[in-house]
């Protein structure tokens, strides 16, 4: 087993398998496991997920620090306000999505690490 296997998936959860698919290949592109659902339960088993902000309060206090959410700002007011958790605020434009991708990405790995 490479350890590369061992690394636990992000799991990430739309309402729109579209999107989903879309962060899975922005992921996969830089060698990150995922896992999409549609089952919000699965959410529960993930360390680290990407979703939506109408989905953010279905992560515990650990996951809400180790994922990336995106909405609108008007969505997104009161995650921000709570100052840990990684944002992706509309409209996205390539720079903003790639520049959320590689933090989320740092801290995936850290969270791998510990």
């Amino acid at each position: 087993m490479t350890k590369d296997t061992k690394k636990s998936p992000v799991t990430i959860y739309f309402s729109d398998e579209n999107i989903s698919a879309l962060f899975c290949a922005l992921l996969s592109a830089r060698g990150i496991p995922t896992r999409t659902t549609v089952n919000r339960q699965a959410l529960t088993t993930s360390s680290t997920v990407i979703t939506e902000a109408r989905f953010f309060e279905l992560l515990d206090t650990k996951q809400k620090n180790n994922s990336l959410v995106v909405g609108n700002k008007l969505s997104l007011a009161t995650i921000t306000e709570q100052g840990t958790t990684l944002v992706l605020i509309q409209p996205l434009t390539e720079n903003k999505v790639e520049r959320a991708i590689d933090e989320f990405v740092m801290r995936w790995e850290s969270v791998q690490a510990a």
